[in-house]
């Protein structure tokens, strides 16, 4: 009998329904096809990769071992109950050949690690570290302690393989071997309606955040509100989109939208994403004149599809990003109340082709690349 050779891959990333991290998963799942990823995150709230042959969870097996594994606890010994469902993670674990940490915003301190944050932090650390550990396509901080500094440092130099999409992360870690810049991941997403890629309609994509719990969400309301009205001035339609319901953004969006003039409510739409429209939002990026960004991954798709934009930036990430490429269209969202809306047409960067920037982007998979295929690092 032929021997099947399994190869598995150890997945850790956001899984909450979130448009930017999704377009990382779903990149990543597509580029390596050979391999089975098992997400064992503790977050697993969304099923949008469940149609994805080479992606299961711990929830999945569960679910379709369940019946098999009660008939075997009949008649096993209590110090074997469970027998199948651990002689399936013992399986896992066997056939496990590294394991990938993927997202943006993954290393942001949360509180003080001289208390009960780091205890948190270094549980958190000590759960990646499951073997040969690549991360792809972070950021590094806000952090505001030097200790929590160093505990990356030494996180970092125990991992295969680090690749930061900014420069300000890169540069704090940059002495280490295993360390590496690329342009993120979003860019090594393949385009799947080349033949639209020429036609432009009249909306303008404006991506919201929720900031409830900051003291300018309010202007930040006020100023979006005001962009709409700008944009039916101009003959346009504004298009209020949703990342991530679980993050808020979903009601933020209703709510500036109860705010517009009934005139301006009659021609703007409201696109929440979810796991069975990410085409339909690609689409809309594609096709769209013009994007306000306050996602970063709005920013990013686009600069992918060359389409002129301003961002609010709500995070250093953001801001940090723009300043490795020299741009300069953004307002900090501590700031808002000092731009017009009007005038955001005039302050937006209009994206020039950034086949530099995509050709960066797989950078990001060049120390899993080059492990996956048996060479050294």
């Amino acid at each position: 009998m032929r021997r099947i050779d399994v190869k598995i891959i150890k997945l850790y990333a956001y899984l909450e329904n979130n448009l930017g991290d999704d377009l990382m998963i779903n990149i990543l799942l597509n580029r390596y096809k050979n391999y089975r990823f098992y997400y064992c995150d503790e977050w697993e709230r969304s099923d949008v990769f469940l149609k994805y042959k080479n992606f299961f969870t711990f929830k999945i097996i569960e679910q379709k071992f369940k019946s098999v594994n009660n008939f075997f606890n009949l008649f096993l010994p209590k110090s074997k109950k469970n027998y199948l469902i651990n002689y399936i993670s013992n399986y896992i674990d066997k056939h496990t050949i590294c394991s990938v940490y993927i997202g943006g915003s993954i290393f942001m301190q949360h509180g003080d690690v001289r208390y009960g944050y780091g205890n948190i932090l270094r549980d958190k650390l000590k759960r990646l570290n499951d073997g040969k550990l690549f991360i792809i396509g972070a950021s590094f901080g806000p952090y505001f302690q030097e200790e929590y500094l160093e505990i990356y440092r030494k996180f970092f130099s125990k991992c295969r393989g680090v690749t930061f999409r900014d420069y300000h992360s890169f540069n704090l870690f940059k002495d280490l071997k295993q360390v590496k810049y690329a342009s993120d991941v979003v860019f090594a997403l393949k385009n799947n309606n080349q033949q639209n890629e020429n036609v432009v309609d009249k909306q303008v994509v404006i991506s919201i955040v929720n900031f409830e719990t900051k003291d300018y969400y309010d202007d930040y309301k006020k100023f979006i509100k005001n962009f709409c009205i700008e944009v039916a001035n101009r003959n346009k339609y504004p298009v209020l989109v949703s990342f991530c319901k679980y993050e808020g953004d979903e009601k933020a969006v209703s709510d500036i939208y109860d705010t517009l003039p009934e005139t301006v409510k009659s021609i703007t739409k409201k696109i929440f994403y979810s796991e069975d429209n990410i085409d339909v939002l690609l689409k809309l990026f594609q096709r769209c004149c013009f994007v306000l960004a306050t996602r970063f991954h709005s920013m990013i798709l686009a600069l992918k599809f060359n389409k002129p934009f301003f961002a609010i930036s709500y995070a250093p990430k953001v801001s940090d990003y723009l300043n490795d490429l020299n741009f300069d269209c953004y307002c900090n969202l501590s700031e808002i109340k000092k731009i017009k809306a009007k005038d955001v047409f005039d302050y937006y960067f209009l994206s020039v082709k950034t086949e530099n920037i995509q050709l960066y982007s797989e950078k990001a998979f060049l120390q899993l690349d080059t492990f996956l295929t048996g060479r050294l690092l």
